[in-house]
């Protein structure tokens, strides 16, 4: 699948279709991961503004500018930030897509920018233009979040590998230990994302290096329901940067 036929995944059926019921559920996901987010990122960083890039439909925004904080986000899913069930925050909310065109900020504007389970979702030859133009707009720190999987041995570069050569739909059932009849979706629509090396993604923010956290706040920002909407049960990794 290119990029262009995978940009086409983020749809309706992505965001409140049968497959991604976390974005369908979003009171029951902003409850337990989104507010919590929020919190983290105001008291870790006490920022005074905050980029969400893949904000989906905002709900990280709209708890972030409750505790009135100037907080933005975009996605390039249109679908995701016209369907944003907060009406109040879509003035704050844009639809982009990172590996096409800038990020329209200046320099150093967001003290931080967060980055939740989406650089996985990027082709490798667009991570590094990604990379740089989000650490371009922040002041402070980029806060990630991805997944890696659970799979035998460890071995990233083959697994991707083997997941590739798979049939999409095999990819789904096979990871997430579902039968294929329970998918209910087009296989064409279904999109496994890359696993990035940590090494190699912090090799890639340049002016920036790795600072940690209060163990508390990586405990809140591991703990969510999206075991079941990944495609496999990963770990997670949070990487906090900031600039030198």
């Amino acid at each position: 699948m290119n990029w262009e036929d995978r940009k086409k995944v983020y749809n309706s059926d992505y965001y409140d279709g049968e497959l991604e019921n976390h974005y369908r559920e979003w009171w029951w996901t902003d409850l337990s991961v989104w507010f919590p987010r929020a919190m983290v990122v105001k008291e870790a960083f006490l920022p005074q503004k905050v980029l969400d890039c893949g904000c989906a439909k905002g709900s990280l925004v709209k708890f972030l500018r409750s505790y009135n904080i100037e907080s933005h986000g975009f996605d390039l899913s249109e679908y995701a930030i016209n369907a944003t069930p907060f009406p109040e925050i879509k003035p704050f909310l844009f639809v982009l897509d990172c590996a096409e065109n800038d990020i329209p900020f200046a320099d150093n504007f967001f003290d931080v920018v967060c980055c939740f389970d989406i650089l996985e979702h990027n082709d490798d030859d667009h991570l590094p233009l990604v990379i740089n133009r989000i650490a371009r707009v922040s002041k402070k720190h980029i806060l990630i979040r991805q997944p890696f999987y659970n799979f035998p041995d460890n071995n990233i570069v083959e697994f991707n590998k083997a997941m590739r050569n798979k049939p999409l739909i095999e990819r789904w059932s096979e990871l997430r230990h579902w039968g294929a009849a329970k998918l209910k979706v087009e296989t064409d629509n279904i999109e496994h994302p890359n696993t990035i090396e940590r090494e190699y993604l912090i090799s890639l923010v340049s002016g920036f290096k790795e600072v940690f956290l209060n163990p508390v706040y990586y405990d809140i920002l591991m703990g969510s329901d999206l075991d079941k909407c990944v495609p496999v049960l990963p770990f997670y990794e949070t990487i906090v940067l900031e600039r030198i």
